[in-house]
């Protein structure tokens, strides 16, 4: 199992390491998870450690190993602040995931059987500083899932190598760029929709605890619980999808969403996730001043209904979730783009944190 992206994938900020203990049937490069980082000839693994190889602290590597319930051998080859152009096909990190698969391949016979389990992107954080105003990164993740699986493939056979993505939600912070509204969650979330086994969306992040110092990086605790969710779609496999809009209908000033929901009924948390206003949902058109929203309710386990103002009258009617957020604040639970939309899923991880769903950001059309 791969991680690719930013310093998220790494574990930098998530201080100190709380995984201290090796975990059975769970390895990495002797060294360490971040094998990138630290460098050196990939001929040793050890048993899992957060170990703080490379200057980082918690990565999810270890939520991941510790919650997939199956051995696995871990590592990432991601490079902190690089934007997609720096990790993509023909950088430096890309080729060391290669090289990581390959050593993979080469020393795993020596403990069991080598079965290539996928690639989870923790991304977007600076391209969204880049731009964070139009839907270019989505082409971007079609093209990297497309390219990973050409090539690793041609190593291991024929096998699914999906391009997991855990959906930004932290734009909104000055050190990711300090907007109010992000296309990079939106391109995630419609790659993931065009072709939800290749690019399975893991989920959002506004529910977990973010950094204080600057509100991008995850603590401790919610870097270990984000491999946690990362490990509950890998054991779903090609039938993971996550709580997203299956269908968007209007009629008059009523809009009803229904979703896909992985343990119903839905739910509108304003406990764990506090109320950034209409429980994170928006409505907008062309019309420069787009009724408001009256009321949000559920309606029956997997249905939800806004009820507007008024008619909307504008063209390009949107719905949009978790979309919005105070340019300048902090991501997380309290403070960032966020919404209360949860399923009831009963799964906790190793550490006995709830597995809740929650909504991914999403855009959809409601004409």
């Amino acid at each position: 199992m791969l991680l690719a992206g930013q310093s998220l994938s790494l574990g930098l900020v998530a201080t100190p390491p709380i995984s201290t203990t090796p975990l059975a049937d769970a390895w990495m490069f002797a060294q360490g998870v971040d094998a990138y980082t630290v460098g050196g000839a990939l001929k040793a693994i050890s048993t899992l450690v957060e170990d703080g190889a490379g200057g980082a602290g918690e990565t999810p590597a270890s939520g991941i190993a510790d919650n997939l319930l199956q051995p696995s051998l871990l590592s990432s080859h991601g490079l902190s602040a690089a934007q997609y152009d720096l990790i993509k096909k023909g950088a430096a990190p890309y080729a060391a995931g290669l090289a990581q698969v390959d050593a993979g391949l080469a020393l795993v016979p020596a403990i069991g059987t080598y079965a290539f389990g996928g690639v989870v992107l923790i991304h977007g954080e600076t391209d969204n500083q880049i731009r964070w105003n139009d839907d270019t990164y989505q082409a971007d993740l079609i093209q990297f899932q497309a390219d990973y699986e050409a090539d690793i493939q041609a190593k291991v056979g024929a096998v699914p190598v999906p391009l997991m993505i855990s959906q930004l939600s932290s734009w909104t912070a000055a050190a990711c760029g300090g907007v109010a509204q992000s296309r990079i969650p939106i391109c995630q979330y419609k790659a993931s929709k065009a072709n939800p086994t290749g690019l399975p969306m893991l989920g959002p992040k506004y529910f977990l605890a973010h950094v204080g110092a600057d509100g991008v990086h995850m603590t401790s605790a919610s870097s270990r619980r984000l491999g946690a969710y990362a490990a509950k779609a890998i054991r779903a496999g090609s039938a993971w999808r996550p709580l997203w809009p299956t269908l968007v209908q209007r009629a008059g000033a009523v809009i009803t969403a229904t979703f896909n929901v992985p343990v119903a009924p839905l739910v509108l948390d304003t406990v764990l996730v506090t109320d950034p206003g209409s429980y994170g949902f928006e409505f907008t058109d062309d019309s420069g001043s787009p009724p408001a929203i009256s009321s949000v309710a559920l309606q029956g386990t997997t249905q939800v209904v806004i009820t507007l103002a008024s008619t909307p009258t504008g063209a390009n009617k949107l719905l949009r979730y978790a979309y919005t957020g105070t340019a300048g604040n902090n991501g997380g639970p309290t403070t960032g783009p966020r919404g209360c939309l949860r399923d009831s899923d009963p799964d906790t991880d190793r550490d006995g944190s709830h597995l809740y769903n929650w909504c991914v950001h999403f855009e959809e059309a409601c004409p």
